[in-house]
């Protein structure tokens, strides 16, 4: 499979670019593969760079410029623009990944940075590679026939990849963002055990980045929906300015999450079912000081399995609480409270934030007694959905939106 060669015949509509060293440049028009104003050569384009024949001349030779996403996706690679850094990312037939900024020579091949063999030309948002620089990246042999306008096109076919097969599903999903194309490729190649959705979420939320690596700082603290883990980090001198004592403790949430609380406590009482909080905001400085103890007792890696660092503690935020139903920590998550809790907690607006099995999302071990408030819209959607993670919600619904 890998050595047999396929000729594709590209009769995608292309337009072609002409230089050579006496004639002008042509542009063809969509739709006939000619070129515009084909009546004479003195017809030449007018958008053009205006030092065209200098940057495209080569002696004695003809250059063909092909648009390059029909002629990718007709390959059976994927192409993709990053507005970001104005570069076409591009996903060969043969998984190699491609970053091309149009109209220079820069060029990145599996992150290796080369120079591209030709300028491409990017004119009314397509972009055209002359067939050199095609040859170069694709490994194509390509030819032109005069007669027939069109170019023909020798290429190893492709072996079927899975990845690949789920990397242009993931462009569907509503939650799909382009510039992640070769994140994208990485992360379900390291995780076929992901759900394609759930693993695109987790790139969108930096979950596919080193923890502490990459990090963002936090710039609406006062959202109840904010994202603070171990790529997203607080200001240090933030605290809320809503801060509100729980009943019958000197623990404090904002007002909207405190007032979630009181509800569902409540609810929970008649029930028979009793918990209380015995830790809720938190500031920058006492946060620091709980990490530097429990670091210099368990080292920084130990420490990171349960404990956050200054500045990455939702309870700085004051959205989080750690409740106590008068069992030892570890044993909450076989009492029945902690099964009332996991049925009717997202109907006041609360999730379980560190839940069995997902550490290496949240970046910290099970917590049964440590639940967070997003509000009532984004935990019932949470709960419907089965979405086990904050960070797989962040990266469906907000980050990608």
């Amino acid at each position: 499979m890998r050595n047999r060669r396929c000729r594709l015949l590209c009769l995608l509509s292309i337009i072609l670019y002409f230089v050579t060293l006496s004639a002008p440049v042509y542009a063809a028009a969509p739709g006939n593969g000619k070129p515009a104003g084909s009546a004479g050569p003195e017809e030449t384009t007018t958008d053009l760079p205006s030092d065209a024949n200098r940057l495209y001349h080569i002696p004695e030779d003809m250059i063909i410029y092909i648009p390059i996403r029909p002629l990718v996706e007709q390959l059976g690679g994927i192409i993709e623009w990053n507005s970001a850094d104005s570069s076409i990312l591009i996903i060969s037939p043969d998984g190699r990944k491609i970053s091309h900024v149009p109209e220079t020579r820069v060029l990145y091949i599996n992150g290796t940075q080369t120079d591209a063999a030709l300028l491409s030309v990017l004119q009314n948002g397509v972009t055209y590679f002359p067939v050199p620089l095609i040859n170069q990246l694709l490994g194509n042999n390509a030819e032109y026939d005069d007669a027939a306008n069109t170019v023909t096109l020798s290429s190893p076919a492709p072996e079927t990849d899975q990845t690949m097969l789920e990397l242009k599903r993931s462009s569907e999903l509503d939650f799909y963002l382009s510039e992640n194309l070769f994140r994208y490729m990485d992360y379900l190649t390291l995780h076929p055990e992901y759900a394609l959705s759930r693993a695109i979420a987790y790139v969108n939320a930096g979950v596919d980045q080193p923890f502490f690596s990459n990090l963002r700082e936090i710039d609406d603290p006062e959202s109840t929906l904010v994202l603070c883990n171990k790529h997203h980090i607080l200001p240090t001198d933030y605290e809320p300015d809503d801060l509100t004592y729980l009943s019958g403790t000197a623990q404090r949430l904002r007002s909207e999450a405190a007032a979630a609380y009181e509800k569902m406590k409540k609810e929970a009482a008649s029930e028979g079912y009793w918990f209380t909080v015995y830790s809720g905001y938190r500031s920058y400085s006492t946060q620091k000081r709980l990490y530097e103890r429990y670091a210099a007792v368990d080292g920084a890696d130990g420490a990171d399995d349960y404990s956050a660092r200054p500045g990455h503690s939702e309870h700085q935020a004051g959205l989080a609480i750690d409740i106590s139903a008068g069992v030892r920590e570890a044993e909450l998550g076989h009492t029945e409270t902690f099964r009332w809790l996991s049925e009717n907690a997202y109907r006041f607006g609360f999730i379980l934030r560190y839940p069995d099995g997902y550490s290496e999302i949240t970046g910290y071990q099970y917590e049964p007694w440590h639940w967070r408030y997003v509000g009532i819209e984004a935990a019932t959607i949470m709960h419907d959905e089965q979405i086990p993670t904050f960070e797989e919600f962040c990266g469906k619904y907000l980050i990608a939106r």
